[in-house]
Order: structure tokens, then C-alpha cells, then sequence
């Protein structure tokens, strides 16, 4: 079950990244930036280098909402874990991105029509929660 709250926790630093990133932060553990050589000042230059940490990051959050799929979790505590659906659908869209999540299809960006995309969402979510999955 704790699974789930690492990868949510995860997805929401990944999704974070632009605005982040706008501000000078890196929403990137430390380690991992210093592996891929992040830097505050090539972030503000460069914000696409963040791409090949933020793949890792997504990667190591499917491994998690794996990791909690091969649980038994009884029916009534699955709703609790619906997090998870949403958080599958945005790696699957970052991914789609070329795991750049500053992408303008990632991005509430106005004069899009995010309707159709928060329908899906919580469709899925609808479906899962009457499956008793997560």
C-alpha cells in the first residue's frame, strides 16, 4: 500500500517540474540530478534537460504502482488507492511526451479543451472503484 503513496508522491514532484523549474528549483532528488549533471542555471536555460531524470523518476513510479497491483488489498480499501489510476494515466500521457513534462499536451494550456482528457481520467477512475482495483 505504500507503494501507491511513493509513486503519487513521485508523479507529483515529476508534474511539478515546470513550475519548478520557473522558480529555479529542481524538483529532482539530488542524487539523481547529479547523475544527469542537473544544474539550477542549465535548468532556467534549458528546462528539456530535466527529461532524462524525469523518465527515471516516471519509471520508478510505474515500478512502485507495480509493486502495489501485485497486492492483496481487500475490496473495501481499494478506493483509497484510486489515486493510482490517475497517477498510471499521467505517466502513460508523459511518456507519450517523450517524458517531457512541460509539454504543451501536459500542460493546462488556455484555449485547449482539457474536458476531454479529465472525462477519461475519471472514467477510468470510475471503472476501477466499481471493479474493486486500483
Amino acid at each position: 500500500i505504500v507503494a501507491v503513496g511513493v509513486a503519487v508522491g513521485i508523479v507529483t514532484a515529476v508534474r511539478s517540474a515546470p513550475q519548478r523549474a520557473q522558480k529555479g528549483e529542481i524538483s529532482v532528488p539530488a542524487d539523481l540530478a547529479a547523475y544527469h549533471g542537473l544544474t539550477t542555471r542549465g535548468l532556467l536555460e534549458d528546462p528539456s534537460t530535466t527529461v532524462p531524470a524525469l523518465a527515471d523518476l516516471g519509471n520508478l513510479a510505474r515500478r512502485h504502482l507495480e509493486a502495489a497491483r501485485g497486492l492483496s488489498v481487500p475490496r473495501e480499501c481499494a478506493p483509497c488507492l484510486l489515486g493510482a489510476v490517475a497517477a498510471e494515466r499521467y505517466l502513460d500521457q508523459l511518456e507519450a511526451s517523450g517524458w517531457d513534462a512541460a509539454h504543451p499536451s501536459l500542460q493546462g494550456v488556455e484555449g485547449v479543451d482539457q474536458s476531454g482528457r479529465n472525462l477519461m481520467v475519471a472514467l477510468k477512475v470510475g471503472k476501477e472503484w466499481m471493479m474493486g482495483r486500483f
